[in-house]
């Protein structure tokens, strides 16, 4: 079967895609996690997806990760029946089948789950990123939760990403990871396709003066939210509760409601929020 896509990444075709990396630890998961629940609450199709192998998101939204493009991935690899439904059926169709979970009408999420096989399998993987991509294009918004660290950048993951936020504790080895990933981001070169708009957020802020002013210089990227500390999320990551049990009126949910209402988005790809 011939691959034809329009771009080389895994998600070329959503109307609109943001993603969230940083160090581990960060609290990125949780963030994600907050911009598709209102995303969805705000009507849109979104897309999740949990490109961390640690899989938090998933767990996030209440769901075990019973289907993963990884564990797809090593059947394809192992068994011969399983490659030859290819010939037969839509790409799309059979990712749809085992890999996607449906969260209820407007949400879905994929899993991309741990890569158990070794060696390299370039067809196979160009046949999940052409099929991806066209599950992509039936949502309105794709979030996506990044492996902690550097390396999905320096992949082309998050090729042609809308927007790119980095996320940051106030510690200093977490807004080292900010700095080497924005400058990654920065570089340009032939490797690396640069997000139309790229941010930090700090999350888990105290107010402490003068640390927002030295931000710029400490990571080189423009400040785009602070999420206060939150004892709602602390209860949420102590007892193992969903983002779906986060206050409506949370402190961090109200942050990063504000943050998306103030990104400035292309009117070509603007969300509506609505009133």
């Amino acid at each position: 079967m011939g691959v034809s896509h329009e771009a080389d990444d895994i998600f070329p075709m959503c109307k609109f895609r943001l993603a969230v990396i940083g160090k581990g630890g960060v609290g990125k998961t949780v963030i994600a996690a907050m911009v598709g629940r209102h995303l969805r609450e705000k009507g849109q199709k979104v897309l999740l997806v949990d490109a961390d192998p640690a899989m938090g998101l998933v767990y996030m939204f209440g769901v075990d990760p019973i289907k993963t493009i990884g564990s797809y991935r090593d059947k394809l690899l192992k068994n011969h029946k399983v490659r030859q439904e290819l010939e037969s059926a839509t790409v799309k169709d059979i990712l749809v089948r085992e890999t996607l979970i449906h969260l209820d009408g407007r949400a879905s999420i994929l899993v991309m789950g741990k890569d158990e096989s070794n060696g390299c399998f370039c067809g196979i993987n160009d046949l999940l990123k052409y099929g991806i991509g066209c599950i992509a294009k039936d949502y309105d918004v794709m979030v996506i939760d990044c492996e902690a660290g550097l390396e999905q950048v320096k992949r082309r993951v998050l090729h042609s990403v809308n927007i790119l936020l980095v996320i940051s504790d106030m510690t200093a080895r977490s807004m080292k990871t900010a700095r080497q990933l924005a400058d990654i981001i920065a570089q340009g070169n032939a490797d690396i396709v640069l997000p139309e708009k790229a941010g930090l957020v700090i999350n888990r802020y105290k107010e402490e003066g003068g640390i927002l002013r030295q931000i710029k210089k400490k990571t080189g990227l423009d400040l785009v939210a602070t999420v206060p500390e939150d004892k709602n999320i602390f209860e949420i990551d102590t007892t193992g509760g969903t983002i779906a049990d986060l206050p409506p009126d949370a402190p961090s949910y109200a942050a990063i409601i504000g943050m998306l209402e103030r990104l400035l988005v292309p009117k070509s790809q603007m969300i509506d929020y609505g009133p």
